[in-house]
């Protein structure tokens, strides 16, 4: 049995007259339209819709009859905006907006359960990875949307909680707010929507992605060290060994590779609902709730509470 709603008139109009509200809301939010993230009933998690992402099923998120998440990546990989998420309170985004608006990089605080997320706005697609970059020095520890470490097998990027809708596990709606915590505008959702398409200003990446210092012409993964004409130990052991093969020795998977995080004490409640994800296409793993990831040898070295110096004289003397 779905929570309640709380009826207003705001939530009444966003049905009303969807046309303006709803183009509105999607040139802003939203990334892809063959997909979506539902929210489950009295929790936290997210189911993956493969239908089109109507104007009803937005209306019934803005209504809070449904809670919806967003794909950050867009069909191409590439992103519209990014996010920095607190859950640590409002104090460190805060802080990452005020360090953003002195690098000339705009940005809009919308509160969470937990603390808050920080939006900023492309006004061209942009690599995740470039946008991370350029976002990341502002606000070093928190969390990025989109992340493009983060392996995904249909590549739809980390799932979001759509904006201005009701949390399914609190009951409550989050506004879009200024960093004196006060909402923006009066109103639940038309009038964020409106005061959004007002007040906010798309950023160009190009200049602020010149700025980057140039990556060294390293290996994807930092522990395989430079590329050259031989190849890294490492790596040899990790194509030889299939990542289900060298998880299942310590987690159970389901077909689909999902099984529960080995690391369940660090889950504030354990892992209840399995987060543990092993990717065979790509050969690497992810835990959604520890937000961590890697290949096989890195399993094998988060696991063991070993170095990558280490494991690799385990493997060579036949410990694994």
């Amino acid at each position: 049995m779905e929570r309640p709603p709380r009826q207003g008139r705001d939530e009444q109009d966003a049905g009303k007259e969807p046309d303006c509200p709803l183009t509105r809301y999607r040139s802003l939010f939203v990334q892809r339209g063959d997909a979506y993230g539902r929210q489950r009933n009295w929790s936290r998690l997210y189911y993956r819709v493969r239908s089109p992402l109507t104007d009803e099923v937005l209306t019934k998120h803005l209504r809070g009859e449904v809670t919806i998440g967003l794909y950050s990546l867009d069909p191409s990989g590439t992103t519209r905006w990014t996010v920095m998420d607190s859950d640590r309170g409002l104090g460190p985004i805060v802080g990452a907006q005020a360090d953003l608006a002195k690098r000339g990089i705009p940005s809009y605080l919308e509160s969470s359960r937990a603390g808050g997320h920080l939006w900023t706005f492309w006004d061209k697609p942009v690599s995740p990875t470039i946008a991370r970059r350029i976002i990341e020095p502002s606000a070093p520890n928190l969390e990025c949307f989109p992340a493009g470490d983060i392996p995904d097998l249909d590549g739809y990027g980390l799932l979001i909680r759509a904006p201005l809708g009701i949390h399914r596990f609190s009951g409550r709606r989050y506004p879009f707010i200024h960093p004196s915590g006060e909402p923006v505008s009066t109103g639940k959702v038309r009038g964020q929507i409106d005061w959004l398409a007002q007040n906010v200003r798309r950023v160009d990446p190009a200049p602020h992605a010149a700025q980057l210092p140039i990556l060294p012409t390293a290996g994807e993964h930092p522990v395989y060290g430079p590329k050259n004409t031989e190849q890294s130990p490492i790596r040899q052991w990790v194509e030889e060994h299939p990542i289900r093969d060298v998880i299942e020795r310590y987690v159970r998977l389901n077909k689909a590779g999902v099984g529960r995080c080995p690391w369940g004490e660090n889950h504030k409640h354990g892992d209840k609902h399995p987060s543990f994800t092993v990717y065979e296409r790509t050969q690497r793993w992810w835990c959604f709730a520890e937000r961590r990831g890697g290949n096989g040898f890195d399993f094998l070295a988060q696991y063991h509470h070993l170095t990558p110096s280490e494991l690799l004289r385990k493997i060579r003397n036949g410990s694994y």
